[in-house]
């Protein structure tokens, strides 16, 4: 219920379109997370996965940033 209510902030926050690239991060925070509690042992696929996934969210706001 906590992460529902925080996720509602940040789309009021955020706004939708903004806070709708962020969806894309969940895989990653997914992997990071069974990584930490779980010590499954991470890819070269998801770490050049959230590699990408991180690069493209940062063009995004680069490029909102500078219109």
């Amino acid at each position: 219920m906590i992460g529902f209510l925080f996720c509602s902030h940040g789309v009021a926050e955020l706004g939708p379109s903004r806070a709708g690239q962020f969806v894309h991060l969940m895989p990653v925070f997914g992997a990071a997370l069974a990584f930490v509690f779980l010590g499954q042992p991470l890819s070269t696929p998801q770490i050049v996965g959230a590699g990408l996934v991180l690069a493209g969210i940062v063009l995004i706001e680069l490029a909102t940033r500078s219109a």
